[in-house]
């Protein structure tokens, strides 16, 4: 199984072309967060809970 995330989906986030697949969660969100750091200047550790959940809600798997 994969697992995928784009950044667009995010609110606020629309013009981002940031997208991602990895075959776990775990290494998806490796990627986001790097993404995050690098692309945005966010740390991902300063996330609160509810920024970390609207994330997870976006992820597909198929």
């Amino acid at each position: 199984m994969a697992f995928t995330y784009a950044c667009s989906d995010y609110p606020g986030m629309a013009p981002c072309p940031g997208r991602f697949t990895a075959k776990t969660k775990d290494e998806l969100w490796e990627h986001i967060e790097l993404h995050a750091l690098v692309t945005h200047e966010e740390d991902p550790s300063e996330w609160p809970d509810d920024e970390r959940s609207k994330i997870e809600a976006l992820i597909t798997g198929d």
